[in-house]
């Protein structure tokens, strides 16, 4: 596996363990999936996975994640009646954006994206969040 790679991957591992108990302040205890789940924290009400980077929330038009995982929360939500929360922790703060049945259209989009510096083409579809609608997790609120 590429060193680049490699090296993401201890990143974003490290990210959870350090942020599983902040997190549970906004969503309640929550446990990890399994590592090759779609996402990485759930409990009985939530499935959230946390995305780390490396840049300011808002540098870009977009905040991504992949396809399949918004195909994954889609269904939990029509079948399971589960919340799904998207978390971006960047440089500037941990934001948040939750995925519904009725905001998806608007707030988003599917587009082909990713990178290539890893040594192997690592581009696919993506569903992309318009930063206007990516919060700051301090705002989000149980109902």
């Amino acid at each position: 596996m590429n060193t680049i790679k490699q090296n993401d991957l201890i990143v974003g591992e490290k990210s959870e363990n350090d942020m599983i108990t902040y997190f549970s302040k906004f969503f309640g205890k929550l446990d990890f999936t399994n590592k090759y789940d779609n996402f990485d924290f759930y409990n009985d009400e939530f499935f959230i996975e946390l995305k780390t980077r490396n840049i300011k929330h808002n540098q870009y038009p977009t905040l991504f994640f992949s396809e399949k995982k918004y195909y994954k929360g889609l269904e939990l939500i029509e079948n399971n009646n589960k919340r799904i929360v998207f978390i971006w922790r960047c440089n500037d703060g941990c934001y948040f954006w939750e995925l519904k049945k009725d905001n998806h259209e608007e707030e988003g989009f599917l587009a082909l994206g990713g990178r290539t510096d890893r040594g192997k083409d690592e581009r696919y579809n993506l569903f992309n969040v318009k930063s206007e609608f990516i919060k700051p997790l301090e705002d989000f609120i149980l109902p």
